[in-house]
């Protein structure tokens, strides 16, 4: 969290407590931060107590990790990201081959080459979570939507058509033969 030179820790963390309650239908998806001896430790750290104002764009840690179960948030820097870490990313997820991956960076600054940045790719994850996108204090990026546009592409609706067989004889010959009738028209088939 950041101060502003006008508001306590305390206030601060009262203001996105509130930020976050009022979140609508993704409220639920941040934990509220609570000042407990964990925190007050972190704090005391940086020679700051739950009273105390901190200065205008002082960076204030409140945990240890910024994970968003424990209380972290997320920003959407898509905008900003360096072009060529932009690339570095795009090279690695198309090397590992995966339709849909998140990538984790760590980085001082984003808005520079991890290079200089002193920045490193730290995961890669085959099953990214989106709730970072929709939680964030900058405006939401609705990254299901790009997420079901790139495995549906064109005027498709993402829909599978099924088949079901039932009966007392014959279902297995019967799928058979529908598995290689749809598969004659071109079809990619599940059976």
């Amino acid at each position: 969290m950041v101060g502003d030179g006008r508001s306590t820790v305390r206030e601060l963390i009262a203001r996105e407590n509130r930020r976050r309650a009022g979140l609508g239908r993704y409220a639920d998806w941040l934990v509220p931060l609570t000042l407990d001896d964990d925190m007050a430790q972190v704090l005391a750290r940086q020679k700051l107590a739950p009273g105390q104002v901190p200065d205008p764009d002082h960076q204030v840690r409140l945990r240890y990790g910024s994970n968003i179960s424990q209380g972290g948030t997320s920003e959407d820097v898509t905008a900003i990201v360096d072009p060529d870490t932009v690339r570095l990313i795009e090279r690695a997820a198309h090397a590992i081959g995966h339709p849909i991956l998140g990538i984790d960076v760590l980085s001082a600054d984003i808005t520079r080459p991890l290079k200089q940045a002193g920045g490193v790719v730290i995961e890669a994850n085959s099953a990214p979570g989106l709730r970072p996108h929709y939680v964030t204090p900058t405006p939401a990026r609705d990254v299901a939507e790009a997420v079901i546009a790139a495995l549906f592409p064109g005027a498709g609706d993402g829909r599978v058509p099924t088949v079901a067989v039932t009966g007392t004889n014959g279902k297995t010959t019967t799928c058979r033969m529908l598995d290689r009738m749809f598969q004659a028209a071109g079809l990619t088939v599940g059976t």
